[in-house]
């Protein structure tokens, strides 16, 4: 009988250690996964910095007003710049955008099953604070407009909105249409395409997401 008891409590605190490992484990992948998500944000401001910053420094060229001598190789830069690089970069630079949001979102889909995992063996709401923010919000239901998302459509808007300004006033100032017009056309066209179809995979992990809250909230957890 002491030899089976022995047995059950060596079995038990063996069990006990690897609970707490796991646990621990866990707990470090918690927050690996919420550094992700700062490196993330960080990155998505510095990709809105380095686009304005390239902007703001060619769009003074396509502005800048030169001598009748200088007329035709001006209006060829100021047309390639207008037409074409400018627009070319805000779709790179709004893909790469899309592309750390859909990342954020991920990471925060799995730091949500991380906390229901880990309250699970823990206690309930031990952590938190995903699923804070996903009540936040969009309350239970998903949304696909939110006063807490705001500063995302307005960058997706400039994303968009900004290459048609360049177009139009550089059109205004040289009067010209030519093969950088419709290069940079194409280039917008084409962000639209690519942006669209990261959009749809953005708004369906939030819709699981929200889903998945809803199960949560229904059954009382």
């Amino acid at each position: 009988m002491c030899i089976k008891k022995s047995c059950k409590s060596g079995q038990g605190e063996a069990n006990n250690k690897n609970m707490e490992l796991f646990i621990n484990a866990k707990m470090a992948e918690y927050k690996e996964m919420r550094a992700e998500i700062r490196v993330n944000v960080q990155l998505q401001w510095t990709i809105m910095t380095v686009f304005f910053t390239i902007f703001g420094v060619l769009f003074t060229l396509v502005l800048k007003q030169y001598e009748a001598a200088e007329a035709t190789v001006a209006q060829a830069q100021q047309t390639c710049i207008g037409f074409f690089l400018l627009p070319a970069i805000s779709a790179v630079c709004g893909v790469l955008w899309l592309d750390q949001v859909h990342r954020q979102i991920r990471v925060g889909n799995y730091i949500y099953q991380l906390e229901e995992k880990i309250n699970t063996l823990l206690m309930p709401q031990a952590i938190h604070w995903e699923h804070e923010v996903d009540r936040d919000n969009y309350r239970g239901a998903w949304k696909p407009l939110n006063a807490n998302l705001f500063n995302y459509y307005v960058t997706l808007a400039v994303f968009y909105l900004f290459p048609i300004f360049t177009i139009y006033h550089t059109y205004q100032i040289t009067k010209i249409i030519n093969v950088w017009f419709y290069i940079g056309t194409g280039d917008g066209l084409l962000f639209v395409f690519f942006s669209i179809l990261q959009i749809r995979s953005i708004m369906k992990s939030r819709r699981r997401l929200s889903q998945k809250n809803i199960t949560i909230n229904v059954s009382g957890v």
